[in-house]
């Protein structure tokens, strides 16, 4: 607030507020009376007071706490996160973005996804992303698809499915591309997923890697092109082409 300080430079002229720039009123009731109204004119950079009352009101907003560490992620560090609107994946203990999917990505997830359903929902629970894949107390994942055989339905928990599903199913883009062929595809062999397949629509195939062993790394099993049907031996009911999945 200004100071108020009077102007007796005037004997018997009315008192004046002088200090910082003000907008004078001037009410005249009658010739010899005048009364005076100052009003400061409001700074730059000053709140209005509806923001005053926008930041006090937001200070009393009780937000989850923001963690900030490069490494030694949990799963119980994980679930404290705010809600920003963001994907994560803790990979062997370090916080990762997922960067979110572009629509030709979410198109074709779409697509396989009612592919899958259309021919396997009798036998597998199929979700997509994003749903939360604990592997281990250091690793989560939020794959594309996923299909878990329904003789192992109780590793889907309410906040997420905690285990390996029976298939991971990754979209190729291109900022994901490099982590789904190499630290995605030796992770989900590592934590016993039994057949991970990367889509690529540009060139439209389909590559289909399975375990043959615990503990080892996958064994492309095949690369399926646009006219090809795509099958599974561990997964006896998929049976589709290529082209019906990636065509939009």
């Amino acid at each position: 607030m200004h100071q108020k300080t009077f102007d007796k430079s005037e004997k018997g002229a009315p008192a004046k507020f002088v200090g910082a720039p003000f907008l004078a009123i001037q009410l005249k009731f009658i010739t010899t009376i005048s009364i005076c109204y100052t009003y400061p004119i409001q700074q730059v950079g000053r709140l209005t007071a509806n923001q005053e009352l926008g930041r006090e009101n937001m200070s009393y907003k009780k937000e989850k706490p923001t963690i900030i560490k490069e490494s030694g992620w949990t799963i119980e560090d994980y679930y404290k996160l705010p809600e920003d609107g963001n994907h994560y994946e803790i990979v062997s203990g370090h916080l990762e973005l997922r960067p979110s999917p572009t629509t030709t990505h979410q198109r074709i997830s779409h697509r396989i996804e009612r592919i899958l359903t259309d021919s396997c929902e009798s036998e597998y629970i199929i979700l997509d992303a994003p749903v939360d894949v604990i592997l281990s107390e250091t690793d989560t994942r939020q794959p594309d698809i996923l299909m878990i055989h329904r003789s192992r339905e109780e590793i889907i928990e309410e906040h997420a499915v905690v285990g390996p599903p029976d298939l991971v199913v990754e979209i190729l883009s291109p900022s994901t591309a490099k982590r789904d062929r190499t630290m995605k595809r030796d992770s989900y062999a590592q934590f016993g997923v039994m057949e991970y397949w990367i889509v690529d629509h540009l060139n439209q195939t389909i590559e289909q890697y399975v375990l043959t062993e615990t503990g080892k790394p996958y064994e492309l099993a095949n690369v399926f092109d646009r006219d090809d049907i795509v099958t599974s031996q561990h997964l006896t009911c998929v049976s589709f082409a290529v082209k019906n999945g990636l065509t939009l």
